[in-house]
C-alpha cells in the first residue's frame, strides 16, 4: 500500500521558500544583467544595481540581528545596503532618508560574499540553531526579496531600453 510522505517541517519548507526566491535573484544578476552594467543607473532616483545585490541580503542579516538576536555579520555592508532610494509617494523628486551612497561602491566580489555569508546564515538558523523566530520572519525575507527582484527586472528592461 502507499505510504504517505511524512509532514515536513516548517522549517525545511521555509528553507526551501529561501532558496527558490535567492535562486531566482541569482538568475537575474547572473543571466539578465551584464556584469558590465552592475555599476549602472537605469532610473536616475535609484541605486545602482550592484546595491541590490547587497540589499536582499543586508535586509535578511539585518532581520536575524533586530529580531532574532544574532551578532552582527558585517556591520558596514548592513548599514550600507540597508535602505534604498525610495521616491516619497507626495512628491517623487525628493526621497525617504537612507544611508549616504559612497564614493566607490563596493566590489562584486565583496557584495557577492557578504549575501553568501549571509545566506549560510539563514540556513544555518533553519536546519535547527534558529529556533521559531527566525521561522517567522522567512516569510518577510521572501516577500521582500520577490518584490526587488520583480522591480530589478523592470529596471534591468529600462537599462536595455535606455
Amino acid at each position: 500500500s502507499h505510504q504517505p510522505s511524512p509532514p515536513t517541517s516548517p522549517m525545511s519548507n521555509s528553507l526551501a521558500d529561501l532558496e527558490r526566491c535567492w535562486a531566482s535573484a541569482d538568475a537575474l544578476f547572473t543571466h539578465h544583467l551584464p556584469t558590465s552594467s552592475l555599476y549602472s543607473k537605469s532610473i536616475h532616483l535609484r541605486h545602482p544595481f550592484v546595491f541590490y545585490l547587497g540589499h536582499l541580503p543586508a535586509f535578511a542579516n539585518n532581520l536575524l540581528i533586530d529580531h532574532a538576536g544574532h551578532p552582527p555579520l558585517h556591520p558596514a555592508f548592513s548599514e550600507l545596503f540597508s535602505r534604498g532610494i525610495d521616491p516619497d509617494a507626495d512628491d517623487p523628486s525628493r526621497c525617504h532618508a537612507h544611508p549616504e551612497a559612497p564614493p566607490e561602491w563596493p566590489k562584486y566580489a565583496e557584495v557577492k560574499a557578504f549575501r553568501d555569508d549571509v545566506r549560510e546564515r539563514w540556513r544555518s538558523a533553519l536546519r535547527g540553531d534558529g529556533g521559531e523566530d527566525v521561522v517567522n520572519l522567512v516569510g518577510m525575507v521572501v516577500e521582500h526579496d520577490w518584490m526587488h527582484v520583480e522591480t530589478l527586472y523592470y529596471m534591468v528592461a529600462q537599462l536595455h531600453a535606455g
